[in-house]
């Protein structure tokens, strides 16, 4: 456990020195799915990410986070739009609770230079774009 707080720590020195902002984006394990690549957002950064923000993915699909909290998906066929409400947790998760009474969790890290959505099943989806909701 003292390894892996040390090891953030120097992660955390090294971002200061070389001027990122260590809030956005931290290391982390343990997510299935995850590649040793991966780098995940904090709770603060993966927010300031995605409020606002349409993600559209490589399937097709689309996620809308609204800023008031309201949370839409749209599959890739267009059909059977699904609504609720979405909020950030820290090591990149975001969950939904949809009106329908589910909920799900997933987490998106950023990978080679984009953002992936790794949903709870360890299936993992690029997003395409992001799109300005305003």
């Amino acid at each position: 456990m003292r390894k892996v707080h040390v090891r953030r720590l120097a992660l955390f020195a090294v971002a200061m020195l070389f001027g990122f902002t260590a809030a956005v984006m931290v290391q982390s394990q343990g997510v299935t799915g995850q590649k040793p690549t991966d780098v995940f957002f904090t709770e603060d950064g993966l927010e300031s990410q995605i409020t606002g923000v349409r993600l559209r993915f490589q399937d097709g699909g689309e996620a809308r986070f609204f800023a008031d909290h309201r949370y839409a998906y749209l599959p890739g066929d267009g059909r059977d739009e699904r609504r609720g409400t979405w909020e950030v947790y820290e090591r990149g998760q975001v969950c939904v609770r949809f009106d329908s009474g589910a909920a799900r969790c997933d987490t998106l890290v950023r990978s080679a230079n984009r953002m992936v959505l790794i949903a709870a099943s360890g299936d993992r989806f690029p997003v395409r774009s992001m799109l300005s909701l305003r």
